[in-house]
């Protein structure tokens, strides 16, 4: 029985209220078009080209696809592939790339949190919306630079005198919009980091300091220090203005000047940690004073905000004061003390947490310096039993490259389960690409099968045949492998590492074998459509510890880590392409079955991209295998 493919379900057309915040309309300049690079004739082919069957199936796919996307709701992950869209017809129909580009910047410039609830999830979604939101603002406006430079310039332009175009100055722009433009300056920091400036000042005119705001200032002072000492102090002046009221933004400003021993870092000025310190000891006699009238008035506690505000000044901002400015801490010291009286039970139990945390980050940093053994006895001595297992992990991963039995003894020592799985496995992946890099094959697929992670196994031993693949005398054994890859990938649970993994083993069977290609394929595909909701969207971010240690293991150009797991939204469906070159129809019937549109959408895209760039196949040259026809 043939596969059929799904038809697409209904979309519900959105309503788009236009951002008056963002600017006017485009300007004039930026409606001239460039010369193109090939102009379509009037059948639409281009001039001195006889575009293929899949070429011009592609091509319709796309603006077809390119349509659909118009009405999906989740608007930055659209554009993001209204964006692929137009980067690939460009050539072809540049009118037609214009107005996807269009489409996709003038949706995702318009507020997209309006019908959210305020408790505490959805605020963390909303977080979530505009970082994303302004990742794909910025891919836009940079995509449609690629192929018209100054009318991508003028959009960035009105998105950088929004506030002007406001025409109330004096007026606080609101958080949701600060947090935008922080997540776009982000986005530009490496590139323009003028330009990242000036929008991460823009961002400050609200009411509070944006949470993208700290990654924004480590990111530009990596590109020029100048201009991110010049935006910390903008930032601490917000702070004053804001009643100095707590921000998370607070740790960032501390970790810009200060390491965790409470010492000035090298490149930071002294001026401004003198600026920091004076807006410590200013904040403290700000909430003293303030608690004091409410005390007065009858009441009985300091709020939460002045709470975390104090837990922070305790913990962090005093040692920093008792280091570098000694004669000043006796002042800081009689503000908390009269401030502390505010604090209620549960406060206190919280800030002592905090306080715990902070001891724990300064102990593993502290034993950072130390040798091998010196590490172990100072773990051993540590009473916290997170730390204690910090401090092992970190010691294992020092050793794993030079002495493995040594490592996973200390590795074994570690009492927390899951950290200690996670440790062997960067241990024994650690072997596997040594035993790679000695062309030792049998003992690094060994080393591969230790590993606890399936999807990992999976993926590790597609690499080993993607390897072998590369030699004439090594293709047998390139088979096995695959075999041997796809079996464990089927044993995984329903999960996007799965995808992930069959995708890859797809992408490897199709250099010499299409129809186990296609099949891997369609089983990938099916594992799509069994997916869980939950996996299907963004989690929720969490606190989680407050350090962690991550390996990387490279493998023949890639990168391989134990404990991070694929993200459904990452999954782009790059590994068919070579299958879309060979098979374009069969490819896309397969793909039509995918049931969640974005899902679906991407693969297309993947696919008529492919066809669509390709050149027509010679007549003559096959590749083992045939079309998948049932399963």
């Amino acid at each position: 029985m043939a596969m059929k493919a799904k038809h697409l379900p209904p979309l519900i057309v959105s309503v788009f209220v236009v951002l008056a915040t963002f600017g006017p309309p485009l300007l004039a300049s930026e409606q001239k078009a460039r010369k193109p690079e090939a102009r379509p004739d009037a059948k639409g082919k281009v001039e001195g080209t006889v575009r293929s069957n899949d070429q011009e199936n592609g091509l319709w796919l796309l603006l077809r696809l390119a349509d659909e996307l118009r009405g999906e709701w989740d608007r930055p992950a659209a554009a993001l592939l209204q964006v692929r869209i137009a980067d690939a017809v460009w050539r072809f129909d540049e009118a037609a790339a214009r107005s996807i580009f269009r489409a996709a910047f003038d949706s995702v410039r318009q507020p997209i949190y309006d019908k959210l609830s305020l408790d505490e999830k959805a605020e963390t979604e909303k977080r979530d919306l505009l970082r994303r939101q302004a990742i794909s603002l910025n891919e836009v406006v940079e995509r449609f630079g690629v192929h018209d430079r100054k009318g991508a310039q003028a959009w960035l332009d009105q998105l950088e005198e929004a506030k002007a175009s406001e025409g109330r100055p004096s007026e606080p722009i609101n958080s949701d919009r600060a947090e935008v433009l922080a997540q776009l300056a982000l986005e530009l920091a490496t590139n323009k980091p003028e330009q990242a400036f000036r929008l991460g000042l823009t961002s400050l005119s609200g009411k509070q300091i944006p949470p993208a705001f700290g990654r924004l200032l480590f990111t530009l002072s990596n590109e020029n220090r100048n201009l991110s000492d010049a935006l910390f102090r903008e930032a601490i002046a917000a702070m004053r203005r804001n009643g100095y009221a707590y921000s998370s933004a607070l740790l960032s400003l501390n970790n810009y000047i200060f390491d965790s021993q409470g010492r000035v870092h090298a490149e930071a000025n002294a001026a401004d940690s003198r600026l920091l310190i004076n807006f410590f000891i200013d904040a403290a006699r700000a909430q003293t004073i303030l608690w004091r009238e409410a005390r007065a008035g009858g009441q009985p506690t300091i709020s939460d905000s002045v709470a975390s505000l104090f837990g922070f000044l305790t913990s962090a901002a005093a040692p920093i004061i008792r280091m570098n400015a000694p004669d000043r801490l006796v002042i800081m010291e009689s503000l908390l003390d009269e401030l502390s009286s505010g604090l209620s039970l549960e406060q206190r139990r919280q800030i002592d947490a905090v306080s715990s945390s902070r001891q724990q980050e300064v102990a593993v940093s502290s034993a950072i310096g130390l040798d091998t053994d010196m590490q172990i006895d100072r773990a051993d001595q540590e009473k916290d039993s997170w730390t204690r297992d910090t401090l092992f992990r970190s010691i294992a991963l020092k050793l794993m490259r030079t002495d493995t039995g040594r490592a996973l003894s200390v590795a074994a020592r570690i009492s927390d389960v899951t950290m200690r799985v996670q440790t062997e496995d960067d241990i024994n992946l650690t072997s596997c690409s040594a035993k790679l890099r000695a062309r030792s094959f049998d003992e690094a697929r060994v080393a591969a099968l230790k590993l606890s992670d399936l999807s990992l196994q999976a993926k590790f031993l597609a690499e080993l045949a993607s390897i072998a693949l590369g030699s004439s005398k090594e293709h047998s054994r390139a088979t096995d492998l695959l075999w041997e890859a796809y079996s464990i990938a089927l044993k995984c649970e329903e999960t996007p590492d799965k995808v992930l993994s069959l995708l890859i083993i797809s992408e490897e069977f199709a250099k010499f074998d299409l129809f186990r290609a296609f099949d891997t394929l369609w089983f990938a595909v099916k594992t799509v459509n069994r997916l869980k909701s939950d996996d299907t969207v963004r989690p929720a971010s969490s606190s989680g510890p407050l350090i962690t240690i991550k390996s990387i293991t490279g493998v023949n150009g890639k990168e391989f880590t134990t404990g991070e797991h694929t993200r459904a939204e990452s999954i782009d469906f790059v590994q068919i392409a070579i299958l879309a070159r060979q098979d374009f129809a069969q490819t896309r019937v397969i793909g039509e079955n995918i049931e969640n549109t974005l899902f679906r959408t991407k693969f297309l895209i993947a696919a008529a991209s492919t066809a669509l760039n390709s050149s027509p196949k010679k007549p003559g040259v096959e590749l083992k295998g045939a079309k998948v026809t049932s399963h």
